[in-house]
C-alpha cells in the first residue's frame, strides 16, 4: 500500500522485523528515485547534465533494486540451481549499475 504521495508506509519499527524495515527503506529510496527522476525532466538544466543526472539515478535505482531482491529472498534459501540464476542476474544488474554510475561521472565532466 502507498502513501498519497505514492511512498510505501514504513512499518512501525516495534511491530517490525529488522528485514521488514530494511524491505521499507529500500522501498522508500526507490519511490524517492522514480520523484526525483520525474522532477528533474522539468527542470532547465542543461541538456547533458539532465542526462548525467538521469544515468547516475537510474544507476542507483539498479543498486537498490538489487538490494531490494537480496533482502526480499535469501539466496542461501533458493536451491543451488537457482541460486546459482539469482547470482548471476544479481552480479549483472550489479555490473549494470556501476558502469551507468561511471558513465554519469564522465557525462558530467565533459569525457563521454
Amino acid at each position: 500500500m502507498l502513501h498519497t504521495d505514492n511512498t510505501p508506509p514504513v512499518p512501525a519499527e516495534g511491530s517490525a522485523t529488522p528485514r521488514e524495515l530494511a524491505q521499507a527503506c529500500l522501498d522508500n529510496a526507490l519511490a524517492l528515485i522514480e520523484s526525483v527522476l520525474e522532477d528533474r525532466e522539468d527542470e532547465k538544466a542543461a541538456a547533458g547534465e539532465r542526462a548525467a543526472i538521469r544515468v547516475c539515478v537510474t544507476s542507483a535505482h539498479v543498486l537498490l533494486g538489487a538490494a531490494r531482491q537480496l533482502m526480499a529472498e535469501p539466496l542461501h534459501l533458493l536451491a543451488p540451481k537457482e541460486r546459482a540464476l539469482r547470482l548471476k542476474a544479481l552480479i549483472d544488474e550489479a555490473k549494470n549499475g556501476g558502469r551507468a554510475a561511471y558513465r554519469a561521472a564522465l557525462m558530467l565532466t565533459g569525457h563521454e
